[in-house]
């Protein structure tokens, strides 16, 4: 009886440890989060600016409310100036810290957004757009806001959640799931977060865009697995990406989000009992290295040949920031000096060492790489699209930049923002049957 008693006490006292083991991790990761929404310079000749224009109705004077296409919908700007507003009242160097007026404009303007809940005829902006810059305020001051502007805002900012209709296998999946994270830091719910966590780490995984192509019944298994067809939406195992079962290469797009959002999570997660496994950091390393940074001029520039509808967005070229390849060195010793290679050559003018030629069989495209000079070819097939579809009318001129046109670069800056008026039907060395029109937007 006794040494029952002793192995329960024992059993009792190693649960509390873990409990209250996982409570100090949880609030490590949540300070992370909440430096990261911080970590912002704030320019308070902007914060005045932005009280002056405020409107007694909680909206700003210079936004288009009314037009929630999904060409338009500036009401986004509403909710990126009240993040700036928060981080602004709660960062100590600047002159609004604590601010009563800043505070009462937050709260205005955020009344305004639930007593409207301004919902675009994009999905993106109401499954991704509005629910992140809602939490990023939530996690800032919204344990200083009134507890009922807290809990309307709840249901806008639960459309970020592993069934709504974005969060499919792809970049967006995972940044939705980091929303949602987020979101369960701030409500306390950390049950749900522990899974959450687990669907973000799962989300880094090769797939089979032939088996997506044509069916996994297509090889004929013999092992008795499910023939049922596969999406292969993810990281190919070229290195390359797709975001659609379109085939279509969304390496320097959805795929880059993809990693981005992997990589803060496991930043994040780093030194706690929630970090993500070895082998999935060294897959998403990876596919960093071999995928998109030898998708990129010098792993510097965006590939011009690379990029779909978002070449038409002002800097859609502009060199990347290093964040992403510093914060995978925090994270993994895993391939560290070609990481660092890449972070200096982003930051300074340092010549690439490595040189490579390579073919992303699953997406038709061809990256040459050496010190001087860097060249690709896009293509496609049977299997693969073109090129993207213009949605929400953007790339409108961007249907035969797939026709196997060979881009040679050697700054990096070439084409920058040229794509809005360059015609790929009169590119020399393409076979293009010249028309009229080019195919609608959707």
């Amino acid at each position: 009886m006794k040494n029952l008693k002793l192995v329960l006490f024992l059993m009792l006292t190693f649960t509390i440890s873990l409990s209250a083991n996982s409570q100090t991790d949880i609030e490590i990761i949540k300070k992370r989060v909440v430096e990261s929404v911080m970590n912002s310079p704030v320019d308070d000749a902007k914060i005045e600016s932005l009280i002056n224009t405020f409107k007694d109705d909680g909206t700003w004077q210079d936004i288009n409310y009314a037009d929630v296409s999904r060409e338009g919908f500036e009401n986004e700007i509403h909710l990126q100036n009240m993040v700036v507003l928060a981080r602004a009242y709660k960062t100590k160097s600047s002159k609004y810290y604590k601010n009563k007026k800043v505070k009462s404009v937050i709260e205005l303007a955020l009344k305004n957004w639930v007593d409207h809940d301004y919902f675009c005829e994009n999905w993106h902006p109401n499954q991704i757009g509005t629910p992140g810059n809602l939490v990023a305020v939530m996690l800032m001051v919204g344990d200083e806001l009134p507890k009922d502007l807290v809990e309307k805002a709840q249901p806008i900012i639960g459309r970020a959640n592993l069934n709504a209709s974005g969060a499919r296998p792809s970049g967006d999946r995972i940044k939705i799931a980091g929303i949602l994270a987020k979101n369960l830091l701030f409500i306390g719910d950390y049950t749900q977060f522990t899974e959450v966590l687990k669907v973000i780490e799962g989300e880094i995984k090769s797939v089979d865009w032939i088996g997506a192509k044509y069916g996994y019944s297509y090889f004929k298994m013999e092992s008795g697995l499910s023939t049922k067809k596969y999406e292969g939406r993810g990281i190919q195992f070229d290195k390359s990406f797709h975001h659609r079962i379109d085939g279509v290469n969304n390496t320097l797009s959805y795929g880059t989000g993809y990693a981005d959002a992997f990589v803060e999570w496991a930043v994040y997660t780093y030194g706690t009992q929630f970090a993500f496994s070895d082998e999935k950091k060294e897959q998403l390393v990876d596919y960093f290295l071999d995928g998109i940074c030898k998708m990129s001029v010098y792993g510097k520039y965006p590939d011009f040949g690379a990029k779909n509808r978002s070449i038409s967005r002002a800097g859609a070229l502009r060199v990347y920031n290093a964040k992403m390849a510093e914060n995978l060195i925090l994270s993994t010793n895993y391939r560290n000096p070609e990481i660092q290679e890449i972070a200096d050559i982003i930051k300074t003018d340092k010549k690439p060492t490595l040189s490579h030629a390579t073919f992303y069989w699953n997406t038709e495209h061809f990256s040459y790489q050496r010190p001087d000079w860097f060249a690709s070819v896009r293509m496609y097939s049977i299997r693969n699209y073109n090129m993207e579809v213009p949605y929400n009318s953007e790339g409108l001129l961007n249907h035969h930049r797939g026709d196997g046109t060979n881009h040679i670069s050697r700054t990096g800056v070439e084409y920058y923002d040229i794509a809005p008026v360059f015609d790929y039907q009169k590119i020399p060395g393409t076979t293009i049957m010249q028309k009229p029109a080019l195919p609608a937007p959707e």
